[in-house]
C-alpha cells in the first residue's frame, strides 16, 4: 500500500452502506494541507454491521430502516412491536488492511409524540418533542437507554465517540457486540392524551492508521494508557 505525504487513512461509514451483508470498502483519503481537498488513494477495509430485532436482520429493505435519513426506527414503548427496543441487537465486524484504530459514535434521537383529544374525543395534531437522558452508568451507552453488551468496553470520550481500546492488526477479523436491547421510555395514556416514543438510530464508524490518532482525532498521546 502506498501513502502520500500526509500518510493517513480515514473511513467514515454510515448505515446506508453498512447494512449490506458484507460491505467491502476501498476508501482512503489524502488531505492536501493547503486546499483541504480530499483525493482518493488506495486502501481497503471490510466492514459489516449486523443489526437485528430478535432474529430478523435489518437491511436497507427493512421497513424499520429509513434509507434517505440512514437510520433505524426503533419502537421504545410497545413491547409487542417487532421493532421494540428490547429486541434490538447491533454488532460490528471489521477486517482492517492496515494496522488501525477504530472509534464509533451512536446517534440516537428519542422522539416523544403526544396526541391530545378535542372536545369531541377526536385526536388533534400530534405534538412531537425530543427526549434527553442522563447517564445511567455501567451497562448503558452514555446519555441513552440503549444497553451495551458486557463485552463492549470502549473508552468513552467527551466528543461522543466510543474509542476501541486496542490496536487492530491488519488482515485480522474483529467483532464487537455493541448494543443488546434497551429500556423503554415511560409513556402515558389518559383521558386527555396518549403518548408514543420512537428512536431514530444511526451509527458512525471511523477507522484510521493506528499511529495517527493524535493528529487526526486530536487525542493526547497518553489517551489509551
Amino acid at each position: 500500500m502506498t501513502f502520500l505525504k500526509s500518510n493517513w487513512i480515514l473511513i467514515t461509514v454510515l448505515f446506508s452502506i453498512l447494512f449490506l451483508t458484507t460491505c467491502t470498502l476501498t476508501y482512503a483519503y489524502y488531505v492536501n494541507q493547503e486546499s483541504r481537498g480530499i483525493v482518493l488513494v488506495s486502501g481497503s477495509f471490510e466492514v459489516s454491521v449486523l443489526a437485528y430485532f430478535d432474529e430478523d436482520e435489518i437491511t436497507v429493505e427493512s421497513p424499520y430502516y429509513e434509507v434517505e435519513n440512514q437510520v433505524i426506527v426503533v419502537n421504545a414503548f410497545d413491547q409487542t412491536s417487532q421493532n421494540y427496543i428490547g429486541k434490538l441487537k447491533i454488532s460490528i465486524e471489521i477486517i482492517p488492511r492496515i494496522t488501525a484504530r477504530m472509534r464509533i459514535q451512536l446517534q440516537d434521537e428519542w422522539l416523544l409524540t403526544r396526541t391530545f383529544l378535542d372536545e369531541n374525543g377526536l385526536p388533534t395534531v400530534p405534538v412531537v418533542e425530543s427526549v434527553y437522558h442522563t447517564p445511567k452508568g455501567e451497562g448503558y451507552y452514555p446519555f441513552s437507554l440503549l444497553k451495551t453488551d458486557s463485552s463492549f468496553l470502549p473508552i468513552y470520550a467527551s466528543d461522543s465517540y466510543a474509542y476501541i481500546d486496542e490496536v487492530l492488526n491488519k488482515n485480522t477479523l474483529y467483532r464487537y457486540d455493541v448494543i443488546i436491547g434497551g429500556d423503554p421510555y415511560p409513556v402515558r395514556s389518559n383521558y386527555y392524551y396518549t403518548e408514543t416514543c420512537m428512536v431514530r438510530l444511526g451509527l458512525i464508524i471511523d477507522v484510521i492508521q493506528a499511529n495517527r490518532f493524535q493528529e487526526l482525532w486530536g487525542l493526547e498521546e497518553t489517551f489509551y494508557n
